[in-house]
């Protein structure tokens, strides 16, 4: 699909996008890059432990890096945690984890679906 159709689908704005990433290309390259991003795994590690602070740290890094990318509801959902988790609320964020991780898993498949 094309970066234009991502965006409408994962609830993004393409515009958005285009004025933090210059073209198509670029779009599909950081998109890609995303994708190697380890901060959900390291994120949901955290949890697991119940280390609040280190959660913290990985939803803060996911949260700016869905923004650059205009990830839509993913940006959404991964700002909610941080905010649980910046409130200290870790039993609610590892309620809401599970939400997080389906909206990640469904952004994901839809990268690697885009292209040129």
């Amino acid at each position: 699909m094309r970066p234009e159709q991502f965006y409408q689908e994962i609830g993004g704005s393409y515009q958005e996008a285009l004025t933090r990433m210059p073209d198509d290309r670029r779009i599909v390259r950081y998109l890609g890059m995303f994708l190697q991003d380890p901060s959900m795994e390291e994120l949901g590690k955290a949890l697991t432990a119940g280390d609040t602070e280190e959660a913290f740290s990985r939803a803060h890094a996911l949260k700016g890096t869905c923004l650059t990318l205009g990830l839509g509801r993913l940006t959404v959902r991964v700002s909610e945690l941080t905010e649980m988790l910046r409130a200290g609320w870790l039993e609610g964020a590892r309620r809401d984890y599970a939400d997080l991780e389906r909206t990640y898993q469904e952004v994901c498949e839809k990268i690697r679906s885009v292209h040129i």
